[in-house]
């Protein structure tokens, strides 16, 4: 991508104006931006800031690293220039002390680090993909059984196997369920939504 900026991504780096939100297609120059937003605040004339005053989150870890080695260069390039500039050094120096992590990361550190508030083990792991899919399908089991136990009780359990079921097999309702559950979480209000 070429180092000049264009009119609409200038803007979003001088902006001062409160929250921004920097939308547009993948390859774009999204992450430049970014950078240069970043680096014009550690450089501003008046009041530089300091980069751990800032929290850089992301998607993915390669993203986070991408990320931390394009400021790096950035901050490398612009004490070339002025190798004078001790508030730059030190900023090249605190690199490492700023969180720069994916979302996940982010959350996990906060809740480590507030795992006692919420009453939660200090030595909390997140689960891994095929962990959860295991605690998943433990759960759909259980409420499944719950649900024949009870299918007397609830005529709309029924007609949903009933009409889902092809013949006498309900092995698509598990993954119906879950389906729905996953759109579900997909809003605000995940039990309104089902319920509407």
């Amino acid at each position: 991508m070429a180092e000049k900026l264009t009119p609409q991504q200038l803007e979003a780096v001088t902006n001062r104006g409160g929250k921004l939100l920097v939308s547009a297609a993948a390859g774009s120059g999204k992450t430049k931006v970014l950078v240069d937003r970043l680096i014009s605040y550690l450089t501003d004339p008046v009041d530089p800031a300091n980069i751990d005053e800032f929290l850089i989150i992301t998607f993915t870890k390669a993203a986070a690293a991408e990320l931390r080695g394009k400021i790096a260069s950035k901050l490398s390039e612009r004490i070339s220039q002025e190798p004078e500039n001790r508030h730059l050094q030190q900023q090249l120096q605190r690199l490492y002390m700023t969180t720069i992590s994916t979302v996940h990361s982010f959350c996990s550190d906060i809740l480590h680090q507030f795992a006692y508030q919420v009453d939660l083990s200090a030595d909390f792991r997140v689960a891994d993909e095929n962990e959860c899919r295991q605690l998943q399908d433990a759960a759909m089991e259980l409420v499944l059984e719950e649900a024949y136990q009870n299918a007397s009780e609830n005529p709309q359990f029924c007609a949903f196997v009933d009409t889902q079921g092809i013949g006498r097999n309900d092995k698509a309702v598990p993954q119906i369920l879950l389906r729905v559950y996953q759109s579900a979480q997909c809003h605000l209000d995940p039990r309104g939504w089902i319920d509407g």
